[in-house]
């Protein structure tokens, strides 16, 4: 399986599956901007390599202060990460939930980082025939159970969002049961008419937000993110966060994405061209079922009964092409593939392997 290591994007392990060098792949198993970080982005790093012999910023304070300027916030309402993961994983061992809430299908990481230091997990499914929306009157139970709750913004693997009015009433039901509210955002950057939100932290203490770096801007490499959060819960990951947790690259490398809002404008229009074609394209294929999704990632149902989702992985591996088998996502079965939107010359091949390898069967 190519999900070794339970995330797309993982090109060493493809080299060692279907052969051929690393440049050879279309990766359309991880979900990221195709045309590479912003010119102002590769010109920093070039300019600065030289804080490689530096020790970086523990406190990243050129950034925090880019980032609250961006979201016009005081900076002691910020935390900067190694990537969502290192947040994510902080955000557990901050908090020390008695049990943790998700919604599945989700991102795997809150699960693993839960299980892997005891505690218990509660979830609800969103089912398909409510277009992966949680029902909620399942998430109020669910809330009532649980002192920490992911819910990520839009949902990845499915692309949906929960309606702003929804997110508002978990947010009140929380803060009536005092449960902890995650709103993993890694991906809201790519949503049409992306909008702020201040009442989270404002107005609710007991909600933190996480923001990544690395989606948008084409630094996965780099691994940066960002929390938003009350300044109390800003101490207490201080407290916890190792020490030198973001390399002085990935500071300087935020500092200039932040700054490019020619690079932001660029790739929203790219994505709502784009988005809408390879999702048009791809639900005209027989045999596949698109839900569309609203970042820059679509997720794909087979209905084809000689294919499966490893099947078509691995056919399509052969041809040097990567998907994300989601079987691997709980509330999903064997049917069920994600691509991510990529560019048009790379998206047209993708479509015609895909209509070629389902027609041939």
């Amino acid at each position: 399986m190519l999900e070794r290591y339970g995330h797309g994007g993982d090109i060493m392990t493809a080299v060692s599956l279907y052969g051929g060098e690393a440049s050879d792949y279309l990766d359309f198993s991880s979900n990221i901007y195709p045309y590479g970080p912003p010119i102002s982005v590769t010109k920093a790093l070039l300019e600065h390599v030289q804080v490689v012999t530096q020790y970086p910023d523990p406190r990243a304070r050129k950034l925090t202060a880019r980032i609250a300027n961006r979201h016009q916030i005081d900076c002691d309402q910020i935390i900067v990460g190694n990537g969502g993961a290192e947040l994510i994983d902080l955000c557990i061992q901050v908090v020390k939930p008695q049990r943790v809430g998700v919604i599945h299908p989700s991102f795997s990481e809150y699960v693993v980082c839960a299980q892997k230091r005891g505690i218990p997990v509660s979830a609800v499914v969103a089912k398909v025939e409510d277009h992966f929306q949680p029902q909620m009157e399942e998430l109020a139970r669910l809330i009532q159970k649980v002192d920490m709750l992911f819910l990520t913004i839009p949902n990845n693997p499915t692309g949906v969002m929960l309606p702003q009015a929804d997110v508002e009433q978990v947010a009140d039901w929380c803060a009536e049961s005092e449960t902890v509210l995650i709103l993993d955002e890694a991906f809201l950057h790519f949503v049409d008419g992306e909008e702020e939100m201040r009442w989270r932290w404002q107005q609710h203490s007991h909600v933190i937000c996480l923001r990544s770096l690395t989606k948008f801007y084409a630094l996965p490499g780099l691994r940066l993110g960002y929390g938003l959060m009350s300044a109390e819960w800003v101490h207490r990951f201080r407290k916890m966060q190792i020490s030198w947790s973001v390399n002085s690259l990935a500071q300087v490398a935020g500092q200039a994405a932040l700054l490019d809002r020619e690079f932001d404008d660029k790739v929203h229009k790219w994505i709502q061209c784009e988005r809408a074609w390879l999702g048009r394209h791809l639900a005209s294929i027989p045999g596949i079922t698109l839900f569309a999704g609203k970042a820059n990632y679509h997720l794909l149902r087979l209905h084809h009964q000689k294919w499966s989702a490893q099947r078509l992985q691995y056919n399509l591996g052969k041809e040097r092409i990567l998907i994300r088998d989601c079987s691997t996502y709980t509330g999903l079965d064997e049917n069920y593939v994600r691509v991510a939107v990529k560019k048009r010359e790379e998206n047209v091949v993708l479509v015609e392997k895909i209509r070629e390898l389902l027609d041939g069967y």
